[in-house]
């Protein structure tokens, strides 16, 4: 089935979309989009900022936790702190709590964002990451090991395996735990195309038993609707 066909296109995204997602731009006579994240999220709370001079972020969710206990639990940010997100998403969303964007952004690779981190510290830095309590820690393993690191443990997740999921032309994944969650859920991989936010995703699902995965070159929406136009000769 095609964007041509007069029958709706069912596309699943493994996250809950915000009113200005571009997914909700597609023609809705055309196009069923359903977005659920399939995981069970626990904000956790912070009693306190490690010393830094740095504080980085790999989610929206460890924003999501940071601020709520800034809010509810009289968390404080040391002064002159500098601020880094793993990826655009995550940016788009501190700059809404801070005023500002990020002193600096990745790509939302960990590989090329790590690199690029990495030449912006000095020796007497110190930055803390927020994290789940099962993170890869992913960028922390790839910067120099001079760099002094701590971190604060922001939130919990888990799959959450009682959702149900609908039958979809197309499925796209935003993590390794969501295509996990899926896989138990719907115990395989039904027929249909498959979209993975990233290569680290992408791995996740091979590694489950999907066969074939196309892979977003850069995480962002725009680009998971691009790659799934083109891959499946859609029409916006």
């Amino acid at each position: 089935m095609n964007g041509n066909s007069l029958m709706q296109y069912h596309i699943f995204i493994s996250r809950h979309l915000d009113s200005l997602s571009p997914f909700h731009l597609l023609d809705k006579k055309r196009y069923c989009i359903t977005g659920i994240s399939l995981l069970k999220v626990t904000l956790m709370t912070i009693n306190a900022i490690p010393a830094c001079s740095w504080i980085f972020f790999y989610s929206r969710n460890g924003i999501l936790s940071f601020w709520h206990n800034i809010q509810h639990h009289s968390l404080t940010i040391p002064s002159k702190i500098k601020f880094a997100c793993l990826g655009p998403g995550t940016a788009q969303m501190l700059e809404k709590q801070i005023g500002h964007p990020p002193h600096f952004t990745g790509s939302g690779h960990p590989e090329s964002s790590a690199k690029l981190f990495s030449q912006l510290l000095l020796p007497e830095d110190i930055v803390c990451f927020v994290t789940a309590n099962n993170s890869k820690n992913s960028v922390e393993q790839l910067i120099p090991p001079w760099v002094k690191c701590n971190k604060v443990i922001a939130y919990h997740n888990e799959p959450n395996v009682e959702i149900k999921i609908a039958e979809s032309d197309a499925y796209i994944f935003t993590s390794p735990m969501n295509a996990e969650a899926f896989y138990t859920i719907k115990k395989g991989f039904p027929p249909g195309r498959y979209i993975a936010i990233g290569e680290t995703t992408a791995t996740r699902l091979f590694e489950l038993g999907a066969e074939e995965v196309v892979i977003a070159p850069f995480p962002s929406e725009k680009e998971l609707i691009r790659v799934l136009c083109i891959s499946e000769e859609l029409i916006l």
